[in-house]
């Protein structure tokens, strides 16, 4: 589906994680899938990950705010060839 010098005809994919108490759901797993959403093969405008905390648990806001620094590092690091190293 997708062709050099061709816009891609790749549907856009929305996947939606879920979690609600931070003691039963350990945030490390969110975030871990968060984390492997992301890193899926696949193009990046074309992929969107939502979370709902249905807890609304701080603990769970702050591990994913991490996460997301940390995938924002990586994914520049790593697209700008410094992580070859």
């Amino acid at each position: 589906y997708e062709k050099e010098g061709k816009p891609s005809e790749l549907s856009n994919v929305d996947i939606f994680v879920s979690t609600v108490d931070p003691t039963k759901e350990p945030p490390l797993i969110t975030a871990n899938t968060v984390l492997s959403i992301l890193a899926v093969d696949y193009p990046v405008d074309k992929v969107a990950c939502y979370v709902s905390d249905d807890g609304a648990a701080m603990l769970t806001f702050e591990s994913l705010s991490e996460t997301s620094e940390f995938a924002r590092r990586w994914s520049i690091q790593h697209l700008s060839g410094k992580g070859e190293q």
